[in-house]
Order: C-alpha cells, then sequence, then structure tokens
C-alpha cells in the first residue's frame, strides 16, 4: 500500500458514483474486506459491490490483496491502494474540476443520509462543526497540516470493539475579494 495518491481523472469519475464512494469508506474502515464482507456493511447486494469493485479495480483505487476460499470458489480479498487520497489541483489540471466537485458531493451526500439515519436515535452522539474564518495562507496550510495529522490519529488507532466514528472535512478557500 502506498502513503498518498493524487487522484486522476478516471478515479474521480469513480468517486463520482455514490457507490462506489461508499465502498471506498467501508473499504477504509475494514482494511481489507470481500465483495460479501462490504455488501453488509453498505447495505447493497454482493453482485452490485463486486461491479463497483471492478470499476475500482480498473481505476487502480483498490488492489486484490489475496484469496480465501468459501464452499463455493475462492473469493478475492480486496484492500485501497493508498492510504490516503487527495484530489488534484484544479489551478494545473482544470478538466478535473467539475469530476472533483461530483466526487465531493457524492461524499458530502453519504454523510448527510448517515447522519440523517441516525439523527433520530437516543444514544447516538453526534457533533457538528462548522467554521467560516479568514485564515492567512500560512495559517490554513497548519489548518489543513492539522486535521491530517488527526485523520492519521484516528487511523493509527482503529480498535475493532470500538465506536464507529464517521467523520468527515471539506476545506475550500474562495478567492480574495478585490474592492
Amino acid at each position: 500500500m502506498i502513503e498518498h495518491l493524487v487522484l486522476n481523472e478516471a478515479q474521480l469519475a469513480c468517486l463520482a458514483s455514490p457507490a462506489c464512494n461508499e465502498i471506498v469508506q467501508a473499504l477504509r474502515l475494514m482494511k481489507t474486506a470481500s465483495a460479501t464482507d462490504l455488501a453488509r456493511v453498505v447495505e447493497k447486494t454482493p453482485a452490485t459491490v463486486h461491479y463497483h469493485l471492478k470499476c475500482l479495480l480498473k481505476v487502480e483505487m483498490v488492489e486484490i490483496e489475496s484469496s480465501r476460499a468459501t464452499l463455493r470458489r475462492p473469493e478475492a480479498v480486496f484492500a485501497l491502494v493508498a492510504k490516503r487520497f487527495s484530489l488534484p489541483n484544479p489551478a494545473t489540471d482544470p478538466s478535473v474540476s467539475e469530476l472533483a466537485s461530483r466526487a465531493v458531493l457524492a461524499g458530502i451526500r453519504q454523510v448527510m443520509r448517515g447522519f440523517s439515519k441516525l439523527a433520530s436515535k437516543s444514544g447516538v452522539q453526534r457533533h457538528v462543526i462548522r467554521s467560516h474564518c479568514r485564515l492567512s495562507p500560512e495559517d490554513t496550510k497548519t489548518l489543513m497540516q492539522m486535521i491530517s495529522e488527526a485523520s492519521d490519529f484516528a487511523s493509527s488507532r482503529q480498535d475493532p470493539k470500538g465506536e464507529v466514528v464517521h467523520w468527515s472535512s471539506v476545506l475550500y478557500s474562495e478567492p480574495k475579494q478585490t474592492d
């Protein structure tokens, strides 16, 4: 597994699919899983999950890590190819800007569905953190580094018996307005 992968156009198009996006997020949490394992988590049929895994394989976002025996035939076990994925810089590659937006929005919709599903249940901790601020370029970079470190912390502290925590961060900066 590589440390970091900047997504290309084909990978962004794949992540713009809500189902692929959900499978990537589930696989990130599970580390390795078969189509059947993932189907249970994302509440889709194994055939649907397998279809989307083939798309993710084709664009090299997942890989077959191993194979395991089942009663019928061997079952592929999948893993992500990178620990972290990031969006390409639209300034250096403007063609990916629309795809990047679609991929991010697919992820946000997934978070909203999960939040809505649990919003009415008692005993569920919910924290919404929203901020609108003006930061210097240096402070923006520091904030992004801190969020990245928090993500690394959470990833390194995985506990199979722990609580499932869903966390999404979307940071964007608006162009400076001139008077």
